[in-house]
């Protein structure tokens, strides 16, 4: 397979000028009491969504530590964590959620380890939906919504510096958090479901992309049933008692 899609990684921020601390307040209230727009969660399990690292077990504390810990330019960082739902689903359904949760604990490890850089304080909440593709509606797709502030603890520097995620020739960020993920999940799926999850995934994938047989629906015919004989049509009674009475014979003609 495409390792590039075994997991997806995408990475946000909210900046804090404007209406920024409010808009990030909303986004955390809904990653804790919803799905998607439709799916509300009881109040009373919302704090269940939240894995916390240090930077709150509810939206209210997160979005506070987040105020605390901006930067000048980030108000915080929102990233997703997402694998394919088709490796989700060589997970036992009951252990999918906890799959989600050391995938994402470890790509976060490993990114600021290879940064070279203090771990950030974080907290994220997982979501669990169905897709909504056209090609297998329907597979569950749990994922991770990680919330990191705009800065983070140097003890080098014995201060908070800025967080950045740098995309440039120099240095790559985002490629960095994308090859990791990728690395962790192979690692993950090899304890979870087996040296040969990815032979596994390439024959689900042939047989989900094999033709298949197109089937026409039966047409039934109507035997058609021999034409009636065509009758004469029957004169109207005037002209058949005409037809049914001896002809007329004329005598010789008399000229007067």
């Amino acid at each position: 397979m495409d390792r590039k899609q075994s997991v997806i990684a995408n990475v946000r921020y909210q900046t804090p000028k404007g209406r920024g601390a409010k808009q990030l307040k909303g986004l955390l209230r809904y990653l804790q009491y919803r799905d998607d727009r439709d799916g509300h969660i009881p109040q009373h399990r919302g704090l269940e969504r939240w894995v916390d690292h240090g930077l709150g077990g509810d939206f209210q504390t997160v979005a506070a530590r987040c105020e605390a810990f901006k930067s000048a330019h980030v108000q915080a960082f929102t990233w997703v964590i997402n694998p394919n739902p088709d490796l989700v689903s060589f997970v036992e359904e009951t252990r999918r959620e906890a799959f989600v949760r050391e995938l994402t604990e470890r790509t976060l490890e490993n990114f600021f380890e290879a940064r070279g850089i203090e771990i950030p304080e974080f907290s994220f909440a997982i979501h669990r939906r169905e897709t909504t593709d056209v090609f297998e509606p329907g597979r569950d797709n749990p994922h991770a919504h990680v919330i990191l502030p705009g800065t983070y603890g140097s003890w080098a520097d014995g201060a908070r510096l800025p967080l950045y995620m740098n995309r440039n020739r120099r240095e790559n960020h985002i490629d960095l958090l994308h090859d990791i993920a990728q690395a962790e999940i192979d690692l993950l799926l090899q304890r979870k479901v087996g040296p040969d999850w990815e032979q596994r995934y390439d024959a689900m994938m042939a047989e989900r992309e094999a033709p298949r047989p197109t089937k026409h629906p039966l047409t039934l015919t109507t035997p058609k049933s021999p034409l009636p004989p065509v009758s004469e049509p029957e004169p109207p009674k005037q002209d058949r008692e005409e037809h049914d009475r001896p002809p007329r014979r004329s005598g010789p003609s008399l000229d007067l």
